[in-house]
């Protein structure tokens, strides 16, 4: 039998992610076909989830297999990280961004600066990685070829338009080197095993350029009692 309060928080994860174009995104370009492709699997997901709630689609273990019990702690866990990580990426931007699909949005990301503070700090799309998560959780939750489906669906089109945008960013004239050095110490959707090593070398490295630059202001020195 079907978990309830498992599949409310997850049609939850869902739900949040659907209203981003609404509270977060900027309105750019009208949703074309390469929005819908990419946003397809995390609307199809839900409705898969209320399908399987009344039967439609078996599951590939039985409800009384003791895997059920491991996968619906995993499905807590993953989409309970989902929302936190949705919840980080968002507060992590001062201003709200395009979307993936925005044209527009090419000349704004070249002229403007890096995130890269954060969950940034360690994965270069926070925000797909947490619609990835939040895929799983449908997944571990109720297995069926259903939820298979988007969330191959979803790994294969969050990858491509990632890689596009990752593309695009190192090919900048104005950010690419930094972007390209940035791409040495992040993972795209997962932080790499070297990230905390790499990174803590790279803000060291980072810090001592800046400290021995000469227009690098001298620091003061104050005196307490």
């Amino acid at each position: 039998m079907i978990n309830d309060g498992i599949l409310v928080l997850c049609l939850l994860n869902f739900g949040f992610i659907a209203l981003l174009p609404l509270m977060f995104f900027k309105k750019g370009d009208k949703l074309n076909l390469q929005w819908w492709m990419t946003a397809g699997p995390m609307f199809a997901c839900p409705a898969i989830l209320g399908l399987a709630f009344y039967g439609f689609f078996p599951p590939f273990i039985a409800y009384d297999s003791p895997w059920t019990n491991v996968l619906s702690y995993l499905a807590v866990f993953s989409t309970s990280f989902s929302i936190l990580l949705l919840g980080f990426a968002i507060g992590t931007h001062r201003a709200p961004i395009y979307m993936f699909h925005d044209t527009d949005d090419n000349s704004h990301q070249v002229k403007s600066h890096l995130v890269t503070y954060g969950p940034y700090r360690y994965v270069r799309h926070p925000i797909y990685a947490a619609y990835l998560l939040g895929l799983w959780s449908a997944f571990f939750f109720h297995a069926n070829v259903g939820t298979l489906i988007c969330l191959v669906w979803g790994m294969i089109v969050l990858n491509v338009t990632a890689a596009k945008e990752e593309r695009r960013l190192s090919e900048s004239p104005e950010l690419g080197a930094e972007y390209r050095e940035y791409m040495t110490y992040t993972g795209r959707f997962l932080p790499p095993l070297s990230s905390i090593s790499v990174l803590k070398k790279h803000q060291e490295a980072a810090l001592e350029k800046q400290t021995n630059s000469p227009t690098a202001p001298q620091p003061q020195h104050s005196e307490t009692k």
